[in-house]
């Protein structure tokens, strides 16, 4: 028995009176709008009509289900208004994880598009480095470095393509000189993300393959800003996006060490759960920021090999 059809003709038919009439406004049968009614009081072990050859009536007990469901097929209404209209207009809470990168440059630029363009979208933004299973912690969506999105059945789309840089600040390299190699790195104050996606042990590649190293820690953060801003004031040697210190090498806060050295290039992507119908929040948003990639998204040192940018000597 389906039991929400079965509900549907039966307040038609105490509305209407007839089962006819009821079944032609639904564009059902006599027969199956007869069918339901008596599953419907089979499963409730009750009749609801009382019937004779002149009129149709509803008993006791059909009345005081009436009252009942009707007040529930009205909420379902309601609920189903809300839903097509969420599904034609974006509106709501948009939950965002997002590389802490996410904050500076042109990303900026995209929320704040993005928000004038859907004005009825409430964006709740948490920036975090580590990784993040979406659907677990109830995310709508990620801007994130590929290897922090974790969980099953995730769509992602490529953003765009950073690197990991070597930097520190040049208060902290004319106390403790500049690393000439990476080996170097063992002797020097390391700032470090506690889930840092290479591990304790750094294996940077060079010109004669790969080096492994192992840093000494003097301070762990589990936000990239927050390391970017010691290294900014002198506490050690960090390895942050290019993107997150575009600016700071600019300018000379940082300098870039150990420029013949690299990690493997990180793709951000946009990602969110795989649904058979995604919101319109999670898909304009989605859609919007991959438009905006070569725009809004500030890309000028996507590689820093061709990046304008001073270095250690």
């Amino acid at each position: 028995m389906d039991y929400l059809q079965s509900i549907r003709v039966f307040v038609r038919i105490a509305e209407l009176g007839s089962y006819s009439r009821a079944a032609r406004a639904l564009r059902i049968s006599n027969s199956l709008a007869t069918r339901l009614v008596m599953s419907l009081e089979s499963h409730l072990d009750a009749r609801l009509f009382q019937r004779s050859t002149r009129r149709l009536s509803l008993t006791e007990q059909g009345q005081a289900y009436l009252e009942c469901v009707s007040r529930i097929l009205a909420d379902l209404e309601r609920a189903e208004r809300l839903v097509a209209a969420h599904t034609r207009e974006p509106a709501g809470t948009l939950r965002i994880a997002a590389h802490p990168m996410f904050s500076l440059h042109g990303f900026s630029a995209a929320l704040s598009a993005y928000a004038q363009r859907y004005p009825r979208v409430t964006l709740d933004l948490t920036l975090t480095d580590r990784p993040v299973n979406l659907i677990e912690e109830r995310f709508d969506v990620g801007v994130l470095m590929g290897r922090q999105v974790t969980g099953d059945s995730i769509v992602k789309r490529w953003l765009m393509r950073t690197r990991m840089m070597v930097c520190a600040a040049p208060a902290y390299l004319k106390k403790h000189g500049a690393p000439a190699h990476p080996e170097d790195l063992a002797g020097h104050a390391w700032l470090h993300l506690p889930l840092e996606r290479y591990g304790e042990q750094l294996e940077l590649l060079g010109p004669d393959g790969p080096v492994q190293v192992n840093p000494t820690n003097v301070a762990l953060a589990n936000n990239s800003s927050m390391l970017r801003q010691l290294a900014v004031l002198g506490m050690g040697i960090a390895l942050l996006p290019c993107h997150m210190v575009d600016d700071d090498l600019r300018e000379g806060r940082l300098v870039r060490l150990l420029a013949d050295y690299h990690l493997p290039p990180a793709d951000i992507h946009v990602a969110y759960p795989s649904r058979t119908h995604l919101p319109s929040k999670v898909r304009t948003f989605a859609d919007h920021l991959v438009e905006s990639a070569g725009a809004a998204l500030d890309t000028r040192i996507a590689d820093p090999d061709f990046a304008p940018v001073r270095t250690a000597a």
